[in-house]
């Protein structure tokens, strides 16, 4: 019998597809033929696979999950419609923006995520802060033409000096989300928070920090701080049970 030999390429799409598909909560092959009716799997997946099979597989199903939206809402004409998630020990039917902390990064409001494994990291451990075992992933729908006109939204990209900036000012108490309504960007953790606070601390530069801070995996929050948009455009779909790790739940 003769042995199928899958190419790097091959087998990079296939854990793309399978990664994405287990973040949106879909099957892997509706994901497939939603990628092939714009010829995604050929344009990005494996014409684009120099760059993006070095980045993480969050980072790939990132990337693959947002051009599917994008080709998506323009082939409907319309603004993008965003599956967002929040993780947390409850279910979130009714989110309000005036119960967050205001020493967050991002300042109070109500924090989603495009990322669901992020979520459910999250959920994880909010679950061991309050010492329960209810894991929770709640899912929204994210509506951006429904979006007020007046609306003052911040993207923060990349891990570059505006973000840098921001959250430095944040953690200085200077409030910088107060003139926003939005703020979308990546999460201070883990990864980078040892050079976020050099950076405070003064032991490193700018540059420095950004030259660390390139190399760290790309993580997603935001930060709706209005009530008004949360109502607008944040529809609630579902809540799921996150698994624990070792296959509990």
């Amino acid at each position: 019998m003769a042995t199928t030999v899958l190419t790097p390429q091959i087998q990079f799409v296939t854990l793309a597809i399978g990664a994405t598909a287990k973040q949106m909560g879909i099957s892997a092959t509706e994901l497939y033929n939603r990628l092939n009716r714009h010829n995604l799997v050929r344009r990005l997946l494996i014409d684009c696979y120099d760059t993006l099979h070095a980045e993480s597989i969050e980072g790939v199903a990132w990337n693959v999950e947002q051009a599917l939206r994008n080709w998506d809402a323009k082939e409907g004409g319309g603004k993008m419609k965003q599956t967002l998630y929040h993780g947390s020990y409850v279910s979130v039917p009714n989110p309000l923006t005036g119960v967050g902390r205001r020493e967050l990064d991002f300042g109070p409001g109500f924090y989603v995520t495009l990322l669901r494994e992020q979520a459910e990291r999250w959920a994880r451990r909010v679950c061991v802060i309050r010492a329960v075992d209810t894991p929770l992933l709640s899912v929204y729908e994210f509506d951006e033409d429904n979006l007020p006109t007046d609306m003052r939204r911040l993207r923060l990209k990349h891990y570059d000096q505006q973000w840098l900036d921001f959250i430095v000012s944040s953690r200085r108490g200077e409030e910088p989300w107060r003139d926003y309504d939005i703020i979308e960007g990546g999460v201070a953790n883990d990864q980078v928070i040892d050079t976020v606070e050099d950076y405070y601390a003064g032991r490193i530069t700018a540059e420095q920090a950004i030259g660390q801070l390139r190399f760290a995996q790309p993580t997603h929050q935001m930060c709706i701080s209005r009530q008004s948009i949360v109502d607008r455009c944040l529809r609630f779909i579902t809540t799921v049970q996150v698994q624990q790790k070792g296959g509990m739940r």
